[in-house]
């Protein structure tokens, strides 16, 4: 960046569709002389103590590795003509420094065995109802479901969760300890060519790059989908036509054309599992992007309360691409004491976005409970016998694909009433077109007449609520 500037308040008719701030950045340009730049920023642990949890387990201090490195070039293709300029900037980061304690089922509970639970079990093919009308039961032997009532696709699925590594010998919580491999990758840069077409005709290209990716492990750490955790990128990509034509010295005019793409897309471990419900006889939710889904396990078998054991299984991913394009065109004129500025853009907005998660199934002390016996049964003893007290899946049916237009034009005038006083003045004009999806995919509810109005019917526009069509803002 050669330079930028900030404006927080008073904005000129020029800057619209913002409310909080403007920042306007330049990048640096080539000249006729070659010039360049290398750097590089280490950070490493051997300076850094250990933490108090790492400590606590017998572990050793976490990694920590930063390495931070780039450069930059600029100079001459053709002489006072025709000049580039690019830069390129690394991060790598590698860290051990976090760490987790998670509750996950002791050996015994994952093959049936609640002896040493404090609790009774219950058979949920003993319920019946009770001399009082409520549902009873008998609790099974020993307090151990027999190997014939599991479900065999739960065994499997707790045979992923990897054993306790931590605490008391038969502990329920705080029985699995793990250090979290942390990565995080960074690569940005820039290209920008400038060429003197004319003494009166000047042209630029820029075209900007940066990608982020940054893996979160999840609770039973990095290779292990059934623990969730998920892999967040954030990319994006700029690309600049800018053609600036003096008229006369007191007329220039400024045209430009832009590009954007952002994707800021988090990656769940929820598809990692899909080989393995097929192989299981697993059922997934119908979602456009299936995935295998999550467990919790709430005593009341519903969303909030306390859990017996720390839920398990794929975790979430949230897609976005945004795409959106601009044409701009400034033209600047010098009469007198006046500066005047006339101008006017278009920007066409693509958003793409499918969201929602693959699913919940919640297990609680429901179906090896007994109503006779308070606090009877178990979260998890309902899911080996493959009992959801809920199931949970909120998963859009398709993607979002929002399209927008925006449109703006201003006027600007800075005078110079007297050597001591000038004042702007200036009006703009936007019109910002109503959200469509791009398939007319949604809908409103209709109060009047109760029912779902769906777009672009019965009257009704595409975007099916009217635009507001007044956004004059004068500057002074």
């Amino acid at each position: 960046v050669q330079e930028f500037k900030v404006q927080t308040n008073n904005f000129s008719a020029e800057f619209g569709q913002s409310s909080g701030v403007v920042i306007n950045a330049t990048i640096r340009a080539g000249t006729n002389e070659f010039h360049g730049a290398l750097f590089e920023f280490q950070r490493n642990d051997k300076l850094d103590a250990n933490n108090f949890f790492a400590n606590a387990a017998g572990g050793s201090k976490g990694m920590y590795r930063q390495n931070q490195f780039g450069g930059a070039l600029g100079g001459r293709i053709q002489r006072s003509r025709t000049f580039f300029f690019g830069d390129y900037e690394g991060t790598r980061r590698r860290t051990e420094s976090g760490s987790s304690i998670s509750n996950v089922p002791p050996a015994a509970f994952r093959s049936g065995d609640f002896s040493l639970y404090s609790q009774p079990i219950y058979d949920f093919n003993a319920r019946r109802i009770g001399p009082t009308g409520a549902v009873v039961s008998t609790p099974y032997a020993n307090n151990r479901i027999p190997n014939s009532q599991m479900n065999p696709t739960a065994v499997a699925i707790v045979g992923l969760v990897p054993l306790p590594n931590y605490g008391l010998p038969n502990a329920e919580s705080r029985n699995y300890f793990v250090q979290l491999p942390r990565r995080r990758t960074e690569d940005r840069g820039d290209v920008r060519i400038d060429h003197l077409i004319s003494s009166r005709n000047s042209f630029f290209s820029r075209f900007s790059m940066a990608n982020e990716t940054q893996p979160s492990p999840g609770r039973f750490g990095a290779g292990q989908w059934i623990g969730g955790g998920s892999t967040s990128i954030n990319n994006s990509r700029h690309f600049v036509l800018s053609d600036v034509h003096v008229f006369s010295p007191a007329a220039v005019n400024e045209f430009r054309l832009g590009y954007v793409r952002y994707n800021p897309t988090s990656f769940g471990t929820g598809p990692d599992g899909l080989a393995f419900a097929q192989q299981h006889n697993f059922a997934l939710f119908p979602f456009p992007d299936r995935g295998f889904p999550s467990f919790s396990f709430p005593y009341a078998g519903i969303q909030q309360g306390a859990e017996q054991f720390s839920g398990f299984g794929g975790s979430a991913s949230t897609l976005s691409i945004e795409n959106r394009f601009q044409a701009a065109d400034n033209l600047n004129i010098t009469r007198g004491s006046h500066t005047l500025k006339f101008g006017a853009d278009l920007r066409r907005l693509r958003f793409e976005r499918l969201t929602g998660g693959y699913g919940t199934l919640y297990f609680g002390s429901i179906f090896t409970s007994s109503s006779d016996r308070p606090g009877a049964g178990a979260p998890f003893a309902d899911f080996l016998l493959g009992f959801p007290a809920a199931l949970e899946g909120s998963q859009m049916l398709d993607w979002g694909r929002e399209r927008e237009i925006i449109s703006g034009s201003y006027f600007q005038d800075d005078w110079k009433a007297t050597r001591n006083l000038t004042l702007n003045l200036g009006i703009r004009y936007d019109l910002f077109t109503q959200p469509v999806d791009a398939r007319d995919r949604g809908a409103l509810w209709d109060m009047d007449r109760g029912i779902f109005q769906i777009p672009g019917q019965d009257g009704f526009s595409r975007a099916i609520v009217d635009g507001d069509h007044n956004n004059f803002a004068p500057r002074a």
